[in-house]
């Protein structure tokens, strides 16, 4: 066998990253390090508007380890409520005495983020990106928006299809810690118009928000459950975890805190 290939092309790894990252044909959209113009609208089609519309979603490592989301029925609002037997699963790996178990819940236990759609330009885009994406964010930036955006004497108008303003988000890690991140948020000066070409027809052609995040089957619901209980599985198969000592319970304890504290952190 000769060993004769020789990798591949900056034009074929940006054509990979774009195919990976898009999903349903919509794309969705996360504040990364540096600086991110979003200029945020809402949905002309969506029968409930909103500035943002809060989603808890759990994330769960597959057989093949890919991760996915599934909506959590019961804390996300303005959807059917049902109960959640992946909230279930995580609780019961919390309040486990294995080391692996509260791992997982911790990685499994349901994410609080703020979505809306939006056109942006990430921090390496040359120009506005041509569609429109579901841009999620988390609460922290969420609030700084709002309070940012209602200033007394100094309102900015985000949402007006005409004379909205886009946003310029950062975001770089806290120097204190190296793992949290900071980040900062300044309005625009100018308008960003999206009753004009080439924004107009994308905008109009945009749907719900939660039309688009999908309310999870029966199951989706078990297929996640199984996924989670197989990621422990293999680990404990492994041989490769940890021994559940007294002392290392006891630290990742400290960093968790109780069960409902972990579930809003």
């Amino acid at each position: 066998m000769k060993l004769n290939f020789k990798g591949f092309t900056k034009d074929q790894l940006s054509a990979f990253a774009e195919s990976a990252t898009a999903g349903s044909g919509t794309r969705f959209f996360k504040v990364q390090d540096g600086t991110s113009k979003i200029r945020f609208f809402v949905s002309p089609n969506e029968s409930n508007p909103s500035p943002f519309y809060p989603t808890y979603q759990h994330w769960i490592t597959g057989t093949d380890g890919r991760k996915y989301s599934v909506l959590c029925t019961h804390r996300t609002p303005n959807i059917e409520e049902k109960p959640c037997p992946i909230c279930s699963k995580v609780a019961e790996y919390y309040n486990s005495d294995n080391v692996e178990m509260v791992r997982v819940a911790k990685d499994t236990k349901p994410n609080l983020s703020f979505l809306q759609w939006g056109f942006v330009k990430g921090p390496k885009d040359t120009d506005w990106r041509p569609e429109p994406v579901i841009v999620a964010i988390p609460k922290t930036v969420m609030t700084m928006i709002t309070e940012v955006c209602t200033m007394e004497d100094d309102y900015v108008d985000l949402y007006s299809y005409d004379v909205g303003h886009f946003l310029n988000i950062s975001r770089k890690k806290d120097a204190g810690t190296n793992l949290r991140y900071v980040y900062t948020v300044l309005p625009a000066t100018s308008k960003f118009d999206v009753t004009v070409d080439p924004w107009k027809d994308k905008v109009e052609a945009t749907v719900s928000i939660l039309d688009i995040m999908g309310y999870p089957t029966e199951e989706d619901q078990k297929k996640a459950v199984a996924d989670i209980e197989a990621s422990v599985t293999q680990f404990l198969t492994d041989g490769s975890a940890e021994e559940d000592d007294e002392d290392n319970m006891s630290s990742i304890r400290e960093q968790l805190g109780s069960f409902s504290e972990a579930l809003n952190s």
